[in-house]
């Protein structure tokens, strides 16, 4: 996602803003050790909630490619 894009998302605010708030946080976690460990928190829980929709997904596929392959033998 650009930052144009980002500050859109975040109430129209200017690409510029973004990148200094990047930088801003960038800076803090030098030094702010409970603030680094609050965003690996978030960062573990964002990828275990991904991880588990890709899981999912790829049961539902199987699910239904077996259920097609399933129709299909039927068919013949």
């Amino acid at each position: 996602m650009s930052l144009p894009q980002i500050g859109k998302e975040f109430g129209d605010r200017d690409h510029t803003t973004i990148m200094h708030s990047c930088e801003k946080i960038e800076e803090e976690l030098k030094f702010n050790d409970s603030l680094k460990d609050r965003i690996e928190r978030i960062e573990s829980q964002l990828i275990h909630w991904l991880s588990t929709i890709v899981e999912n997904f790829f049961n539902i596929s199987t699910v239904f490619l077996t259920a097609l392959n399933i129709k299909k033998l039927r068919l013949i």
